[in-house]
């Protein structure tokens, strides 16, 4: 799948919005591989501005995407749909279903592969938890700064997270660099 800056723009909307069920199933392709993102139903408009949340008691989405301030807490903001696309990303270079990342099924979790980020030599264990299909056929670090960039998505700290329009940017300076 082919995400660019167009892809994710569809949820950088302004006033912003709120889809709560960004999932994997709920992102298509077109001919052109172009990600498209669809099943709007859950989706309502964010009333608090940059950096506040709502409060609801009514906690609706997909386990495994759910953002934990959202779970906990029952806040809503645009970060939720930030840690969503985390979980997304962290699926398509892991090849393993979301439920299981947050479960910590077959030895590996969100916690394990965000631990692994802050310790020494991630190089070295980024391997293990790249999906095996991919048979270290990717360029190590495009591999890195994806990693980075899933883990400020699975931030606990929604605040700590980056918006939707920096991960857009950060994906079209990885496309491009992955061009040249």
């Amino acid at each position: 799948m082919l995400l660019t800056a167009s892809t994710i723009s569809t949820v950088n909307t302004d006033p912003p919005y709120v889809h709560k069920d960004i999932k994997s199933s709920n992102i298509l392709l077109d001919g052109k591989f172009r990600a498209k993102i669809a099943n709007f139903g859950l989706a309502r408009p964010a009333e608090a501005k940059e950096g506040e949340f709502e409060l609801t008691m009514h906690i609706v989405g997909t386990k495994g995407y759910m953002a934990p301030e959202y779970l906990e807490h029952g806040l809503i903001s645009p970060k939720l749909d930030v840690y969503a696309f985390g979980v997304v990303m962290l699926g398509l270079i892991t090849g393993r279903d979301a439920v299981c990342l947050q479960k910590g099924e077959d030895g590996f979790s969100v916690k394990e592969f965000t631990a692994m980020l802050t310790e020494e030599g991630p190089r070295e264990k980024l391997g293990s938890f790249i999906d095996p299909f991919m048979k270290e056929d990717y360029p190590l670090d495009s591999a890195i700064f994806m990693a980075r960039l899933i883990e400020g998505c699975l931030r606990k700290d929604a605040a700590s997270r980056p918006n939707m329009g920096e991960i857009a940017q950060s994906l079209s300076k990885l496309f491009a660099s992955s061009m040249s």
